[in-house]
C-alpha cells in the first residue's frame, strides 16, 4: 500500500508554509471565519454593536477550531474600523497551528 510519510505543499520556506496539514487548517479556519461574517456585509451599519457581534463571531469560532483540534490556539487581536475606508472593518487574528511530528530525534548521553 502506498504510504505517505511526508506531505510538502509548494512553498517550502517555512515550515508553516511546507507543511500540508497546517496551510489547510488555516484554509479551513479562514474560509469558517469568512463564511460565518459574511453575512453581516452590507445589511448593517458598522455599530459598537456590530463589532461586538463580529468579535463574539469570530472568538466563538476560534474556541471551536482549539476544541476540534483543528489549531493549538487562537485570539482576537483587534477589531476596528478601517482608518482609511469607513466602510470596512479591519479583524486581526493570532493563530498558533499544529505541527505534525514529522522527526524524532533521540539523543544517547554516556
Amino acid at each position: 500500500p502506498v504510504l505517505v510519510r511526508h506531505q510538502l505543499a509548494t512553498d517550502v520556506s517555512t515550515i508553516a508554509k511546507r507543511e500540508l496539514s497546517v496551510t489547510k487548517a488555516l484554509d479551513f479556519l479562514t474560509k469558517t471565519l469568512r463564511a460565518s461574517l459574511k453575512p453581516t456585509i452590507g445589511v448593517f451599519n458598522i455599530t459598537d454593536a456590530l463589532l461586538d457581534t463580529i468579535s463574539l463571531s469570530c472568538q466563538s469560532i476560534l474556541l471551536r477550531m482549539v476544541s476540534q483540534g483543528v489549531i493549538a490556539s487562537g485570539s482576537l487581536s483587534s477589531i476596528a474600523v478601517n482608518s482609511t475606508a469607513a466602510d470596512t472593518v479591519d479583524v486581526t487574528i493570532q493563530v498558533a497551528p499544529l505541527f505534525p511530528c514529522n522527526y524524532i530525534e533521540i539523543t544517547i548521553e554516556i
